[in-house]
């Protein structure tokens, strides 16, 4: 610097230091960026280190979990010598992903008929524009791209169940769950030692079929009260000759995995043979000899 006075020049000089910065980036980071709030954090890379990152980051990764819609990242370098900065800023836009969940129905599997349904409880800022369902079990794979999952298994155990939704922007979430299912039994039984004796039980035996594990046994008198709850065979006291309607239930550990049969067993007649022979005349009845008494019979000559 210098200035002339009565023609006297007069002058001073210093060095001044320039710090030239340049022009900071965000290398892998693109303008309008659009990703999905459940993608994996990205690593930002910049032209210049020891910046600092502000906006949806964590560790200097983009985290798309800390915005949604639309947002920006800017990165600050400044000279600690100097204190020159320089910095950028970088648009984005983060999508909202579906939170997937299902539970469901109906575990048990009644028939070979019986579709086995799934309840859709996802829940999601933006349209879900296709669903898909996945189901692997004993069977083959099948798929499905109905909204309520559902599909015919035929036998029970572990079936692997996923679900994927996907909405209009391409935001996809999946989510997969095992579920244990049962098959109904077919309860059945049949009976032994059914003629009329004191002090006598009728014995009734237990032919269940099941390819589920039985957990309990219920043998009753129709409309009546509990007697036994043996698994292979029940006794039940003979008081008088008629019928018994015995109602037996056999049930599982999977909910709504039973089943009810109910049975007439009919307690016969004992006939005792005297020295003397025997002899029925049929008068008051058939005497035994045939189930239904309740009609006498009618002679007519």
């Amino acid at each position: 610097f210098s200035y002339i006075w009565d023609t006297i020049n007069y002058g001073i000089e210093k060095t001044v230091l320039i710090d030239s910065l340049g022009h900071v980036k965000i290398s892998n980071l693109s303008p309008g960026l659009e990703i999905c709030d459940n993608a994996e954090p990205i690593p930002l890379i910049t032209n210049i280190a020891n910046g600092v990152f502000t906006g949806p980051v964590t560790d200097n990764k983009l985290d798309p979990k800390k915005a949604t819609g639309a947002t920006s990242v800017t990165y600050t370098y400044v000279n600690a010598a100097t204190g020159c900065s320089t910095s950028t800023s970088v648009p984005v836009k983060i999508n909202p992903a579906p939170v997937v969940s299902f539970s469901l129905k109906d575990e048990c599997i009644e028939n070979g008929h019986d579709t086995t349904r799934f309840e859709n409880k996802t829940t999601s800022v933006d349209p879900v524009s296709v669903w898909t369902w996945e189901f692997n079990g004993q069977e083959k794979i099948s798929r499905s791209n109905d909204f309520e999952g559902k599909v015919l298994f035929t036998k029970g155990g572990i079936k692997q169940v996923i679900l994927t939704a996907q909405t209009g922007n391409n935001c996809s979430s999946t989510v997969s769950s095992n579920f244990n299912l049962g098959e109904k039994p077919q309860a059945d039984f049949y009976w032994i030692r059914d003629c009329m004796k004191t002090n006598d039980n009728v014995i009734l035996v237990d032919t269940t079929k099941s390819n589920s594990l039985i957990t309990s046994h219920s043998w009753s008198i129709y409309n009546g009260s509990e007697f036994s709850t043996e698994a292979k065979k029940a006794l039940y006291p003979k008081t008088s000759i008629g019928y018994l309607k015995v109602q037996y239930v056999v049930r599982t550990a999977y909910s709504g995995c039973n089943d009810t049969i109910v049975k007439d067993v009919f307690i016969r007649p004992s006939i005792t043979i005297k020295a003397d022979g025997y002899f029925e005349n049929f008068e008051t009845g058939q005497g035994g000899w045939i189930k239904d008494e309740s009609e006498v019979n009618t002679w007519s000559f």
